[in-house]
């Protein structure tokens, strides 16, 4: 086995770059400590940073990191944040946690007409996952009353999701006659679903309802449901793993990064196994973009083996190497010299040579 430099030395480091004077460095920092355990606190303290771009990398991967206490600072910081680029990427974060203090932030940025379209958007795309009683109205009102398409369709395919109105629905004829016309992009083809149906989804039925759409014959709707997956901790990675198995390699890629979203550590052992033996290189790049969000020292030998066999070309062998930084030793240092000296073309060469660089500290 490698000797790996010590976990703590690698924080350490990642810790102080977190507060270098170049903004474009605490990005980075901030990038690598959302794929380590625990690292929370550091990454909270960049939450109030003067450069924009730094905050929303800091919300992006308290996002990443899927443990409780994660939340608390995104939802203290999303009542402060001016920049709606950085509230954005709040709300975005806000994808895999679940709270009742949460979903009360998020129906309140409904009403935020005056900024940007996205914030919106990102409330739409995941207050699914809460109660219908307190949702349905307020998607109902957005799909009828949002001025922007893509919030439209957003909430339109929330509710298609939920089944959350009833025949009896006084809106409903209304909401038909409204969505039907609707030149929007997946509208009216949500809301066509919508009014179908006969039944409401309670939210402790909805990991039902995924897992019923994660056997369905289309593959698209297969990946749909793989990405309303990635917002659940358990059970979501049981009820994944089997599709990287899937027919369709499309499917067992997003499968890939659903894994690699959820952060359970149930996921590493079968994307490992993906990497080492799925036939499609597209799948193999996405599983590497799964371990990206995962450490173990176990991974890291099993990249630098990968690596060795040099079957690994363009976005795969690029992914690879950037990733490398969190495995320091000679060893590691070695290969990824080996790689930029050599003939490969990579697409992320100079995010390759930062790694290289970050190896070389220790």
């Amino acid at each position: 086995m490698t000797s790996f430099a010590p976990h703590d030395r690698v924080v350490q480091w990642l810790e102080r770059d977190a507060r270098a004077p170049e903004s474009d460095v605490r990005e980075t920092a901030l990038d690598r400590l959302g794929s380590l355990p625990d690292t929370v606190d550091i990454i909270s303290a960049s939450l109030a940073d003067p450069d924009p771009e730094v905050r929303g990398a800091a919300a992006a991967n308290l996002g990443r990191v899927r443990l409780a206490k994660a939340w608390p600072p995104l939802l203290h910081a999303a009542h402060d944040e001016t920049d709606d680029d950085v509230l954005f990427h709040i709300v975005r974060s806000f994808d895999g946690y679940l709270d009742s203090t949460i979903l009360e932030l998020l129906l309140g940025l409904l009403d935020g007409r005056d900024r940007d379209y996205r914030i919106r958007f990102a409330v739409v795309a995941q207050v699914w996952k809460y109660d219908p009683a307190v949702v349905r109205p307020r998607l109902i009102e957005v799909v009828l009353g949002d001025d922007n398409d893509i919030v439209r369709a957003g909430a339109a395919d929330s509710l298609e999701l939920l089944d959350a109105i009833l025949p009896s629905d006084p809106q409903r004829h209304a909401l038909w006659l409204r969505l039907v016309g609707d030149g929007a992009p997946g509208v009216a083809k949500s809301a066509d679903k919508v009014l179908r149906r006969e039944l409401v989804t309670p939210v402790a039925e909805v990991l039902s309802e995924i897992s019923r759409r994660l056997h369905h014959p289309i593959g698209e709707e297969r990946d749909a449901a793989l990405y309303r997956l990635s917002m659940f901790a358990e059970p979501a990675a049981a009820m994944a793993i089997p599709l990287l198995d899937d027919e369709q390699p499309a499917v067992r890629g997003q499968c890939c990064i659903c894994l690699g979203v959820i952060r359970d550590c149930a996921a590493i052992n079968p994307l490992l196994a993906t990497l080492r033996s799925d036939p499609e290189s597209r799948v193999k790049t996405n599983a590497l973009l799964g371990l990206e969000n995962y450490y173990t020292p176990e991974i890291g030998e099993h990249l630098l083996d990968t690596l060795e066999t040099k079957s690994l070309t363009g976005d795969a062998l690029s992914i690879l190497c950037r990733q490398l930084w969190k495995y320091p030793s000679s060893r590691t240092i070695a290969l990824v010299q080996d790689v930029l000296g050599s003939s490969a073309k990579l697409t992320q060469r100079h995010v390759v040579e930062s790694a290289l660089a970050f190896l070389t500290r220790f």
